[in-house]
């Protein structure tokens, strides 16, 4: 069902024709860029609460782990993540980086992760107008995962690091003056079976410095191999400040 969902998200966000996060656009309108042909930079950090569900277990001690919202916010358990992005028309190149730390205490075992994750990406501008555009996309992803399980009688520790191919679309739109609406999603694969990325959300321009971004994101991936797996998907809102320069 994994990629049947996918590729809906992905039908979805092309019909919307919207950009991913505003730090992962470039928000000037077509009319600005043609005028600044050069090189135009982004950065933004953000904050990810992010909550998880899912198996994580190294060989035969697999365990299902479950933690909301509500979880993420009375642990502190919190991602940080930040967006580079480089464009000059039609040509875009992206990194997301993100490193998130969970836990997920039950009467029988105690479950710690965490996860960073490394997105480079290049991208070529396939709709460019006015009122925003649309990106086609290339890139690879990079997972870090270390596991901790924590049981009565052991604790069990292990870490694994992999790398799968991404192929998505980011689409940016300005419903109206300093308002923009952004989407990107993605589906992935390689040494896991399968992943895939969407993120959608809003930003307001505070003045030609910066945009405040607020976000939903959600990440998926399915990874079984050498005795670790980690099948589980990763969302919630996240809440950034994207610098242009």
């Amino acid at each position: 069902m994994r990629p049947v969902r996918t590729l809906g998200l992905l039908a979805v966000v092309g019909t919307v024709a919207v950009h991913p996060v505003r730090g992962q656009a470039n928000r000037i309108p077509e009319a600005e860029a043609a005028a600044s042909p050069g090189w135009t930079f982004t950065f933004t950090p953000f904050l990810w609460g992010a909550g998880l569900d899912g198996r994580v277990g190294l060989g035969s001690n697999v365990s299902d782990v479950s933690i909301g919202i509500g979880d993420v916010i009375d642990q502190f358990d919190i991602g940080v993540m930040g967006l580079l992005e480089a464009r000059r028309m039609p040509f875009v190149l992206r990194t997301d980086l993100f490193w998130v730390s969970l836990g997920d205490e039950q009467p029988d075992h105690t479950v710690n992760q965490e996860q960073l994750i490394l997105q480079p990406e290049a991208g070529y501008s396939i709709v460019s107008r006015t009122w925003g555009g649309i990106d086609a996309l290339v890139g690879a992803r990079y997972w870090h995962v270390s596991v901790d399980l924590v049981q009565p009688s052991q604790t069990i520790s292990g870490d694994r690091h992999w790398i799968d191919a991404t192929f998505g679309a980011a689409m940016r739109y300005q419903p109206a003056d300093r308002w923009h609406l952004f989407a990107k999603a993605d589906v992935g694969g390689g040494a896991s079976k399968f992943s895939w990325l969407g993120v959608g959300g809003a930003g307001f321009d505070l003045g030609r410095c910066c945009t405040l971004d607020a976000a939903y994101r959600y990440l998926d991936v399915d990874y079984d191999h050498d005795a670790f797996v980690y099948d589980v998907h990763l969302d919630g809102p996240a809440v950034g400040l994207t610098i242009h320069f």
